[in-house]
């Protein structure tokens, strides 16, 4: 039942937003993650699949063919790091938190 509401929201958004993704890089991905994203994948329009780019073993390699070194931080195969010599420069990426137990 969720799957047609989320191609829903998948559409809406597109047709709204048509150009607030420029890329969308997976990296790391889980082995159940080409799965997932088959399921999802009929819901996207061929530009927005177009800008998803599912790396490798090889994506640190990858991601400098996109992004230039000086923009992209140590811990991902660039050069940037955050003034204190942070290489997953903190003070620019929000990596998130903990996973609340309750909503």
């Amino acid at each position: 039942d969720a799957l047609p509401i989320y191609g829903e929201v998948i559409t809406m958004f597109e047709d709204n937003y048509p150009e607030s993704l420029k890329r969308l890089f997976i990296i790391k991905a889980p082995k159940l993650f080409p799965i997932a994203y088959n399921l999802v994948k009929p819901f996207l329009s061929e530009d927005t699949r177009k800008k998803i780019i599912v790396l490798g073993d090889n994506w640190k390699e990858a991601l400098l063919k996109y992004i230039a070194p000086e923009n992209l931080p140590v811990c991902y195969g660039g050069s940037l790091t955050d003034p204190d010599g942070d290489v997953k420069c903190k003070s620019k990426i929000n990596y998130g938190g903990d996973i609340p137990k309750k909503y």
